[in-house]
């Protein structure tokens, strides 16, 4: 994701729906918890535009349109999803962090960034170790080092279309037909993301990477419990000689004898 799940949830927290909405649109309360004012999107002479502090969501019973604080920026302002969240965090004073799904693959990426207002970005789990050193880290760059790095996103819950419902509270995986295990978690939307049937794992390869000119290293817990996050992180201290089974050291030292 170009944007981690913690950061958009704390986006949405700070930029309530009503507060936004009210800068373009007319609310008045009609009944009920609900506020309701003319639709930005058409033309109307009697409101339908409505709006659920509760809910932090917008639905016009006119023309359709309806989603969350994020999706209407994305309409009144006819921004894409970056830009509109951007937009949002410059509102509430947030300081923007790039995720991986920015793709950082080269300095001149890192320099756009900056000049957008991020403030870091994680490179991208695609490039060699020695191509993240070479990186002019223009901002702060972080790297993943542990975890199960994400395979895909969809932009529908395939729980609920294989199941009939969605039931993204309990652990979901895909098999291959090898028997290996994807897990499936939940993204941002009531979307969903597949992750590596394995774990990377570099550890033992810190020297690596603390001379790579990193801000900082990421641990990327997904599916692990309590007891294995505490294994993980002491491991990456030097506190423990820990490793996951079936670990990977993903694309990290691809044409590294």
């Amino acid at each position: 994701m170009a944007f981690s799940e913690s950061f958009l949830t704390e986006l949405v927290e700070r930029n309530d729906i009503v507060d936004v909405v009210s800068g373009y649109v007319r609310l008045s309360k009609k009944s009920g918890a609900n506020m309701f004012g003319l639709c930005p999107f058409h033309s109307e002479k009697t409101p339908s535009f409505s709006v659920s502090p509760d809910k932090q969501i917008y639905h016009c019973f006119g023309c359709g349109k309806g989603g969350g604080v994020i999706n209407f920026i994305m309409e009144i302002e006819n921004l894409g999803f970056r830009d509109a969240v951007e937009f949002l965090a410059r509102r509430a004073g947030m300081r923007v962090r790039g995720d991986f799904g920015l793709n950082v693959f080269n300095s001149f990426t890192e320099e756009v960034l900056q000049q957008a207002g991020l403030v870091s970005a994680t490179a991208s789990f695609e490039l060699r170790v020695a191509q993240i050193r070479d990186l002019a880290k223009s901002i702060d760059t972080e790297m993943i080092v542990y975890g199960r790095l994400p395979c895909m996103i969809t932009e529908q819950c395939i729980i609920r279309n294989s199941a009939g419902r969605c039931n993204c509270s309990v652990p979901n995986n895909l098999a291959d037909r090898r028997g290996a295990l994807f897990p499936v978690l939940p993204a941002f939307g009531h979307r969903n993301q597949i992750f590596n049937a394995h774990k990377l794992y570099l550890a033992d390869k810190h020297e690596d990477y603390e001379t790579a000119g990193l801000w900082g290293v990421r641990l990327m817990f997904t599916t692990e419990t309590p007891r294995e996050c505490v294994a993980v992180t002491q491991s990456y201290l030097g506190l423990t000689d820990y490793r996951p089974n079936g670990l990977t050291r993903g694309l990290y030292y691809r044409g590294v004898e």
